[in-house]
């Protein structure tokens, strides 16, 4: 099975006062919070004050999914929702280019 993958990471800090909890939730109608060929560490967790989390985003394109971005089924972007504990929504949007996928080594 072929396989591409890249790696995007995202340093995210708390700068409230207080502890917060964030999640990434999924979408209405959807029952994950990402497109299959996405996947995101950490889903969830908590942040005190002034500490910070690296959120890394792991695009994998293989041998099932490469058919449909060939006939334009299927296009490497994707919106997230992180959600914040009693606070608002975040969206996250990831787009890729098939140039990038040709040219990274």
């Amino acid at each position: 099975m072929l396989t591409k993958t890249i790696i995007v990471t995202n340093q995210t800090m708390n700068t409230n006062k207080s502890v917060v909890e964030f999640t990434f939730v999924s979408k209405p109608n959807s029952s994950s919070i990402s497109k299959q060929w996405l996947k995101v560490t950490p889903e969830q967790g908590i942040l005190v004050p002034t500490e910070s989390v690296e959120i890394t985003f792991t695009l994998q394109v293989t041998s099932e999914i490469a058919p449909l971005l060939n006939f334009n089924k299927e296009t490497l972007q994707d919106i997230l929702i992180f959600r914040l504990e009693n606070g608002t929504d975040h969206y996250v949007c990831l787009v890729l280019y098939l140039h990038h996928l040709v040219h990274q080594r």
